[in-house]
């Protein structure tokens, strides 16, 4: 964005990615956005943002890894699979080599090579959910007994496809369908490097993303629930009840383990920008300071961002290596601090763009979010309805 833009950082904001040293990003970031609509109001709201983006894509960056290592480890050909070296080593192998990839990508300056390949997230979300079709009782090759794994029974007929308990259920549910849907923290990046960016191609690209997104979702867990009913309550993911030896979902795990592998530094960026606005390397001694960053002001921007990239890489690295609880963790995440991410935050940054005579609009806008958002926030809790 060009400085003189209405919607460029203000040179009033304190934040410091609002400053020119940061050579590398051009634009304002989302919290750059949160502050100049509420630094007349609430100036603390961008440091509430800041720390929810950090809590939130660590844990976030967490669950990515269990699912990539879930994924690579049911790939008979992966050089670390769990028949090769066993359960424990497989995983903590798997985990060290998407550290690994993590850390060299996210040292990138900008996110726009990255932005190209996330392309492959719907690319696989496609390919799932026609391998699930496939293989579903009304498919041209249903599943056998002997494609089953061992410890899962054979499904049960069609109309005992759905949970007996299935309202109450539906909040957690809502909280995990909430994290899926979830790729806002990264709208802000994509959106200042967008090409040709008006305001009619972004919202076709919003509404067009998410419909898609939705649609995909909706198939999938359609296609699932008819194959294995109510089995898919007691499992980590529906792609982890098919053979490990179908062609087809052997695509869809290297798949999705390449994906995400390209959205584990895809969400460093957003959090990287957080840490940045807390100045963390002001604080070191001057000595230390010079060693890791240099002199040079472009320098010392290129070195903040592959430090904190890295290490940023390395905190979710090591929870995944500790916690596995994969379910537990996603409906943390889309109860709370999505939904404030998600709803509550976007709901400010209306304030930038609604008509001053309508600010009706904007307070009916944040009321409504926040309604959303406490109805999350107590289901992830486990206040409202059952655990999912």
């Amino acid at each position: 964005m060009e400085p003189t833009s209405p919607m460029s950082p203000s040179p009033n904001l304190k934040r410091s990615t609002s400053f020119r040293e940061f050579v590398t990003r051009v634009g304002p970031s989302y919290g750059d956005l949160v502050e100049k609509a509420t630094n007349d109001v609430f100036p603390f709201a961008s440091t509430i943002l800041d720390c929810v983006l950090f809590f939130h894509n660590t844990l976030a960056l967490t669950v990515y890894f269990l699912f990539v290592s879930e994924s690579l480890e049911r790939i008979s050909f992966w050089p670390a699979n769990s028949k090769h070296l066993g359960e424990p080593y497989a995983h903590v192998v798997t985990i060290l080599w998407t550290a690994l990839v993590g850390c060299w990508l996210s040292t990138w300056p900008t996110i726009g090579r990255l932005a190209r390949l996330a392309n492959s997230s719907p690319a696989v979300l496609w390919l799932m959910m026609f391998s699930i079709w496939m293989e579903c009782p009304f498919g041209p090759f249903p599943i056998h007994r002997e494609d089953i794994r061992p410890h899962v029974e054979l499904r049960e007929p069609l109309a005992a496809a759905f949970a007996d308990d299935w309202v109450r259920r539906s909040p957690a549910v809502l909280c995990i369908v909430v994290f899926a849907s979830f790729w806002h923290t990264n709208c802000v990046a994509v959106a200042r490097e967008f090409h040709d960016a008006t305001p009619t191609r972004l919202l076709a690209l919003s509404f067009t993303s998410s419909s898609l997104l939705g649609l995909l979702y909706y198939l999938i867990a359609w296609g699932g629930y008819i194959t294995w009913g109510e089995r898919l309550l007691h499992a980590p993911n529906i792609v982890s009840l098919y053979s490990p030896e179908n062609p087809a979902f052997i695509c869809v795990r290297a798949g999705l383990a390449f994906s995400l592998s390209i959205a584990i530094p895809l969400n460093v960026f957003p959090i990287r920008e957080s840490v940045q606005n807390m100045r963390p390397f002001d604080k070191m001694p001057k000595a230390l300071r010079r060693i890791l960053l240099g002199t040079d002001p472009r320098t010392r921007a290129n070195r903040e961002h592959e430090i904190l990239g890295v290490i940023l890489v390395l905190i979710p690295m090591t929870l995944s290596l500790c916690f596995s609880n994969v379910v537990q963790l996603i409906t943390f995440l889309g109860g709370s601090l999505v939904s404030l991410l998600m709803i509550v935050f976007p709901c400010i940054v209306f304030r930038l763009v609604a008509p001053p005579d309508c600010r009706i609009w904007f307070w009916f806008v944040l009321l409504a979010g926040g309604a959303v958002a406490m109805f999350l926030v107590l289901a992830s809790w486990g206040w409202i309805g059952d655990s999912a």
